[in-house]
């Protein structure tokens, strides 16, 4: 802008002296008065240096307009540079939830397999359950506790036979899980020998008598016939007075 001004001064300058070099030619070739040739010069002067303050102004409100222009270039530049950077974050954003909806999708698809799983698991589980129990209701009947009282006839590791006062003698399987009872107390399957008088309870199980408990020196006349059913552990009723035999006792000495 300085420049701008310099060389507007200059040329004022150069236009004044221009000017006065033609006033003085002309003065000479005309005859005109100094005073008239002076004030024209003036006067002209005064236009050339009018006319230079408007070309300087023009310039100035030209160079204001080119550094107004220049900052909105420059403003349009960052807002463009900003919203290729808020598009970028959005992408990325966009990609972010694309990549966590699928996951989110894929384990929603593995809970609901292993829903579905568990589902079928619970149900093969309650069918097997109610498999069970249908058999175990059919095998209910067949395992009914039944008694037979008698003299012991036979006597093996896993197996006895018992003879009732009426009817066949009935062979019973034995186990561990066989309870063994003399006059009340404990005893083992050893201690069963032939001859003894024994009530026992047992249930048929897979089609075969198995005995589940054997009660040494019970009397005959208190067991239920082969067949009939009765609760295990009941006690033995006590024959009628001259109505049954009475079993004598081992250890009772003889008159």
């Amino acid at each position: 802008m300085a420049r701008n001004r310099w060389w507007l001064g200059a040329g004022a300058l150069a236009a004044l002296a221009l000017v006065g070099c033609r006033q003085e030619s002309q003065q000479s070739q005309e005859g005109t008065s100094p005073s008239s040739v002076a004030e024209k010069a003036q006067e002209e002067a005064e236009q050339a240096l009018q006319r230079a303050r408007e070309s300087q102004q023009q310039a100035s409100r030209e160079q204001e307009q080119a550094g107004t222009a220049e900052q909105d270039v420059q403003k349009a530049e960052r807002e463009l540079a900003e919203a290729r950077q808020k598009a970028q974050e959005e992408a990325q954003q966009a990609g972010q939830a694309q990549q966590e909806a699928q996951t989110e999708s894929q384990r929603a698809q593995q809970q609901a397999q292993a829903a579905q799983q568990e589902a079928g698991q619970a149900q093969q589980q309650a069918q097997a359950s109610a498999e069970q129990q249908g058999q175990a209701a059919q095998g209910g009947a067949g395992m009914q506790q039944q008694e037979i009282a008698g003299r012991l006839v036979e006597v093996s590791p896993d197996e006895i036979a018992v003879g009732p006062q009426q009817g066949n003698e009935v062979r019973l399987q034995v186990n561990e899980q066989t309870q063994v009872l003399r006059d009340g107390a404990t005893a083992s399957l050893q201690d069963l020998r032939e001859g003894d008088q024994v009530r026992a309870s047992y249930q048929v199980q897979a089609g075969q008598p198995v005995a589940t408990r054997i009660e040494i020196g019970a009397q005959p006349g208190a067991a239920a016939q082969p067949g009939q059913g009765q609760q295990p552990g009941t006690q033995p009723q006590q024959p009628s007075q001259g109505g049954g035999h009475e079993q004598a006792d081992p250890g009772a000495s003889q008159p």
